[in-house]
């Protein structure tokens, strides 16, 4: 679980060098202690991003559902207080995303970034219902509509990619290419193959900055 911290805050700050260079976190020190930086993770369940935060010395506080409800409540935090939002896998479990966004925002200092996950509608409808408690699908154009009616600034919708090139994020076909062309998950008993063969992902990143 350490690991999979690590490579969830790697992969922020990758994405932040790649499309958000602006950002306080794309200035991240790796070598060194950074605990300037604050990260506040929505809907955080087993708190796993705790451990990557810990190990590059960022600030991190956690709240989920027993904390605050999300869609109707204000969070207990001051406002301009983090310079990295995080909600992953929780868009779609909500019905009315406008609080979230907006709680987002009022809460990120200047030039932080919020950084969301959910599933690919156009990739995984046949499963989606699966988890009785998804209430909500989105596209990739959907997800950027969403966040065009916010004012986050310089908002991207790529492949819920772990720690993959820029290329991997961009280009043509680019969510197709994450799940058929990438047909191996990141599971160890696959570390024999070559990395572009692994990292298969049906999911959505969402990201924006606060300017």
């Amino acid at each position: 679980r350490e690991k999979k911290g690590i490579r969830e805050i790697k992969t922020i700050i990758n994405l932040s060098k790649f499309f958000l260079p602006e950002s306080n976190i794309s200035k991240i020190d790796l070598d060194k202690g950074n605990k300037n930086l604050t990260l506040l993770d929505i809907g955080c369940g087993d708190k796993y991003i705790y451990f990557g935060c810990k190990y590059f010395g960022i600030k991190y506080d956690g709240i989920d559902y027993s904390d605050c409800d999300i869609e109707t409540e204000k969070v207990n935090q001051k406002s301009n207080s983090y310079d990295v939002v995080t909600c992953m896998a929780l868009l779609e479990h909500l019905r009315d995303p406008s609080n979230l966004l907006n709680e987002s925002f009022r809460l990120l200092k200047q030039n932080g970034i919020l950084i969301l996950s959910t599933p690919n509608w156009n990739l995984c409808m046949k499963t989606f219902y699966d988890d009785p408690t998804h209430v909500h699908p989105y596209t990739s154009k959907s997800l950027f509509k969403l966040l065009n009616f916010t004012d986050f600034k310089s908002i991207k919708v790529i492949p819920n990619l772990r720690m993959k090139s820029k290329f991997s994020y961009t280009g043509f076909a680019s969510f197709l290419r994450a799940s058929k062309l990438r047909p191996f998950t990141n599971d160890p008993k696959y570390y024999f193959l070559p990395s572009f063969l692994k990292g298969k992902s049906t999911g959505l990143f969402g990201i924006a900055i606060k300017k």
